[in-house]
């Protein structure tokens, strides 16, 4: 099974490493509140606002695979946010993948074409703008 490692994780900015060694199954990352959520995340008190199912998107991608990858995000009916072949770096900060599922879950899917070995790293961004935690003063 893929691996996944969290590189960074703040109230608005989440990259995170998925490895792929000799894996032909599907991988899936969960982009709501809880994962730009470190202090709370599922169990613990909510700190991050705002957040929803579709308000994660996609602003960087780096990818060095022996292959090829599906990223689509899950929802009542799924939408592929892009292909990846062998390596490359995409920059989206303008251009933001959104996630643009019916009825999204807050699900990034990501399928090997073939059996596949190497790394994905993806950045998430929202735009929420009520991240602010409650009885928070800010200057």
């Amino acid at each position: 099974m893929a691996t996944r490692y969290d590189l960074v994780v703040t109230q608005k900015r989440l990259v995170t490493r998925v490895n792929f060694q000799n894996e032909s199954s599907a991988f899936t990352l969960g982009v709501t509140a809880s994962a730009f959520d470190v202090i709370g995340g599922l169990t613990g008190p909510r700190f991050v606002a705002g957040i929803t199912n579709d308000t994660a998107a996609i602003s960087r991608i780096t990818w060095s695979v022996s292959g090829g990858l599906a990223l689509t995000w899950a929802g009542t009916q799924g939408a592929t946010a892009m292909w990846l072949y062998n390596t490359g770096e995409m920059n989206l900060e303008r251009t933001t993948l959104k996630n643009n599922a019916t009825a999204p879950t807050g699900i990034l899917t990501i399928t090997p074409t073939e059996t596949v070995t190497g790394s994905v790293l993806l950045e998430f961004v929202h735009a929420s703008g009520s991240v602010t935690p409650p009885g928070y003063l800010g200057l």
